[in-house]
């Protein structure tokens, strides 16, 4: 008998233990608008919200603000590098973080944000939370991701994004290439706030259950709020194939426990028996898919279906797909060609959409696909219901042996969601602004191209998944 596949993990869900939260506030200068004298803005709100979701959750948190003159990434000297980073992020102990509702807060005209530092220092197993308007000095989006890619992407950590308009009256600098200055006076619409953005660093389910808490203290009411999380979680849970419901199945036996050991430690599995001397040979079932909310836009789910040894005491774990999420499956696995798997969606009450085609090649350009949209309520759940078909071609099965397969359902195309677009500040606009003295309210520079590119990096590192799951076959 094979031994048992790796049991798929539900770590999405799983909330770190004796959790340790650092906040960090950025203290430069284009900050300093966000505080009113009336210590009311959506921006005041929030400070004084930062803290709750941790302290109900009997978490530490920990306090600091950053701003430096000197960018600790060109330093190459340790012990100048050493002593920039000491003057870039400071403790704020006690209560004194509540300092940051105060202009004097942010007055040092020679700070510099350089975010990229905070990062590069931040320690790793806390949930980190950056406070900042993400005008990055000298315009360098490149030199932020790569540090968020290396410290938080690679090591399988997840990056949260709240983003959040206030009310602003001050002056924002280094603002473009040409890092202009420009005074910033917000209107009566709330579209004319300047946002500023909680960017959370950790994993998926403490940043999620931070931004829901947060949320719903009801800071900032009346104001644009959005929040996205970029990660390797797709699904709220896995559910396992061997507890969905048969809806067909045709020259196939479905048999339990007869070529896998221990199967009611793990029933992410079905076991089938090849009916000789019959032309259609399939099983059909419906898998349910609770989109986790906040993650960005997919659509067009494919099947990928690798080859994977069964042997005594080693079984699927063989199959260097099941643990290694990194793998190249496309170029570095066995591509299988003896299953073939149909998806639609049963979403549309009458014939639902079709999503994919089969284990070895690209869904085609005229193929309908199942839209996953941006879901921003964390109690509001995204569920779907994907048709699954599995045709297995007998002729391509080994015989008188048993022949695993492992199926993987991934998206193949994934976007932002719109308020992004919205909300990015263009270079074009910028040169307007600057010669038209008519100002561009409510965006941020280059926030659609920053954000996409950590889009681009999760995808790359973890290729994330909707689902995955087992077909042992055999044909005597």
């Amino acid at each position: 008998m094979c031994d048992s596949p790796p049991l798929t993990s539900d770590e999405s869900l799983v909330l770190s233990k004796d959790l340790v939260t650092d906040i960090y506030f950025d203290s430069t200068l284009s900050m300093q608008g966000f505080v009113q004298d009336n210590g009311n803005s959506y921006y005041q709100q929030t400070i004084a919200a930062l803290e709750r979701p941790i302290i109900s959750s009997g978490g530490q948190v920990n306090f600091f603000e950053f701003g430096s003159e000197t960018d600790d990434s060109k330093i190459e000297n340790s012990s100048n590098k050493e002593s920039s980073s000491k003057t870039n992020i400071k403790p704020l102990p006690d209560r004194s973080y509540r300092e940051a509702n105060k202009k004097s807060f942010y007055a040092d005209p020679k700070k510099k944000t350089f975010i990229h530092n905070v990062l590069d220092s931040a320690n790793k197993s806390h949930l980190n939370i950056v406070i900042t308007d993400l005008f990055q000095d000298q315009t360098d989006i490149d030199l932020l991701s790569k540090q968020i890619g290396k410290n938080f992407i690679k090591q399988g950590q997840a990056v949260g994004v709240f983003g959040i308009k206030s009310q602003f009256q001050g002056k924002i600098y280094d603002v473009g290439r040409n890092n202009y200055s420009f005074d910033y006076i917000n209107g009566e619409d709330i579209k004319t706030y300047r946002p500023f953005y909680i960017l959370a660093f950790g994993q998926h389910s403490d940043i999620a259950d931070y931004f829901s808490k947060l949320a719903n203290t009801e800071i900032a009411s009346n104001s644009e709020k959005h929040i996205i999380i970029f990660s390797k979680f797709l699904a709220n849970k896995n559910i396992p194939i061997s507890q969905t419901e048969t809806l067909d199945i045709r020259g196939l036996n479905e048999v339990d426990g007869v070529f896998v050991s221990e199967s009611k430690n793990n029933p992410n599995f079905k076991e089938f028996n090849i009916i000789k001397n019959v032309n259609d040979n399939f099983y059909k079932t419906t898998l349910p898919f609770d989109s986790l909310p906040y993650i960005a836009n997919f659509t067009q789910i494919t099947p990928f279906i690798t080859n994977c040894q069964c042997q005594n005491n080693k079984g699927a774990q063989n199959d260097s797909n099941a643990n290694n999420t990194n793998e190249n499956i496309r170029n570095d696995l066995q591509i299988s060609d003896a299953i073939t798997i149909d998806l639609t969606s049963n979403n549309d009450p009458e014939n639902g959409s079709a999503m994919g085609n089969n284990g070895n090649s690209n869904v085609g350009s005229n193929t309908q696909t199942l839209n996953i949209e941006n879901n921003e309520k964390e109690d509001s759940s995204n569920t779907y219901k994907i048709n699954l078909t599995a045709k297995i071609l007998p002729e391509k099965i080994e015989a008188n042996s048993v022949n695993c397969f492992h199926v993987v359902l991934r998206p193949e195309k994934y976007s932002l969601p719109k308020w992004i677009s919205e909300w990015n500040l263009t270079d074009g606009e910028i040169e307007n602004w600057n010669r038209d003295k008519n100002p561009v309210k409510g965006k941020t520079y280059n926030l659609a191209p920053f954000l996409q590119t950590i889009l681009n990096s999760t995808i790359e590192e973890h290729k994330p998944k909707i689902t995955d799951f087992y077909f042992y076959v055999k044909q005597n």
